[in-house]
């Protein structure tokens, strides 16, 4: 369960990103002491949150982490992937190329969707 965002710079797109939060031009995103990023909606926190890689070939990943939980409810996964790549789409254009959404838990996940 992930976001991949394919960028010619994965390093200054998420630079991008936590500048952004750090200067408070994006407030629905928080960056943890982990480095790690939860969206602040109420309705919404305190059961996943995303995990950040970076790969050579380009892409910059935002992996889901679930607190705790064996499974996630897919309207909970969809509003935070769609929140996210809103978020990159109106602040970022410029710094990607491609978003890839997964519908489904992956191998390295811990827990599914449901």
């Amino acid at each position: 369960m992930a976001v991949y965002f394919l960028a010619d710079s994965p390093e200054e797109l998420l630079e991008a990103f936590d500048t952004a939060i750090d200067l408070r031009e994006i407030k629905t995103w928080v960056r943890d002491q982990n480095g790690d990023y939860r969206h602040t909606s109420e309705r919404w926190a305190g059961e996943m949150y995303f995990h950040t890689s970076l790969a050579e070939s380009g892409v910059l990943g935002f992996q889901t982490v679930t607190m705790g939980r064996v499974t996630i409810d897919r309207k909970f996964y969809a509003y935070h992937v769609s929140r996210l790549v809103q978020t990159f789409l109106n602040n970022f254009p410029h710094l990607f190329t491609c978003v890839h959404v997964s519908s489904e838990a992956e191998d390295y996940d811990e827990g599914t969707i449901i």
